[in-house]
């Protein structure tokens, strides 16, 4: 990743983190852990009932877009949508859903990362055999 681009990540992250922690409606920061499964039916039901199912798609979704935003560039649209995944989840570490709604979150979650990185993964895969098909 250019140096450009890693200042730009580091600036979001920074005004992400700023604008979330006046939202948190805290004196502290309060970190929260989130203690989901795997098969969790935690999901918004927009996509799936399945928690991990959304995260998944919206992972590929999320790299579809910066690619388009990117005009094409894989790498810059692979480390902008992992980053998208993982700023997800801090979001819903630090904003709570039983303050804010559907804008909060239950905590951290490593398995909804996962599963939104797995979906990035698959996303590029499946962007690159859709090219082989229809170029050949």
């Amino acid at each position: 990743m250019e140096n450009s681009s890693i200042k730009i990540f580091l600036l979001t992250s920074l005004l992400f983190f700023c604008i979330l922690y006046p939202v948190s409606g805290q004196d502290k920061v309060i970190w929260r852990w989130s203690d989901d499964r795997w098969c969790s039916q935690s999901g918004s039901g927009i996509i799936s009932k399945y928690d991990k199912i959304e995260h998944f798609i919206g992972g590929g979704v999320t790299y579809e877009a910066y690619l388009v935003i990117f005009k094409g560039n894989k790498l810059k649209a692979f480390a902008w949508a992992v980053n998208t995944q993982i700023l997800w989840e801090l979001k819903d570490s630090l904003v709570p859903w039983e303050k804010y709604g559907r804008w909060g979150g239950d905590g951290f979650s490593w398995k909804d990362a996962g599963a939104g990185i797995a979906g990035v993964f698959i996303g590029m895969l499946f962007n690159d055999l859709i090219k082989q098909i229809f170029e050949t």
